[in-house]
């Protein structure tokens, strides 16, 4: 998986517009034909803002811990 930038595009792939839909990965994966879960990773990229709302859920998680 790259991280937005990474990629020779700026727009996003089928796999990003399905991942951010929330669309299942078996369903994701027989649209365009892949096969397997690394060729789904590989046209895969993360946008900042996915990167920063993981890690602030992470970070609520320890906040919850630390209370």
């Amino acid at each position: 998986m790259r991280a937005t930038g990474d990629s020779c595009s700026t727009w996003p792939t089928s796999t990003d517009l399905a991942r951010a839909a929330k669309v299942e990965q078996l369903i994701t994966k027989s649209i365009p034909g892949h096969a397997t879960d690394r060729t789904v990773e590989h046209y895969s990229t993360v946008s900042g803002a996915e990167q920063r709302e993981s890690l602030a859920k992470v970070v609520g998680l320890l906040d919850r811990r630390v209370a």
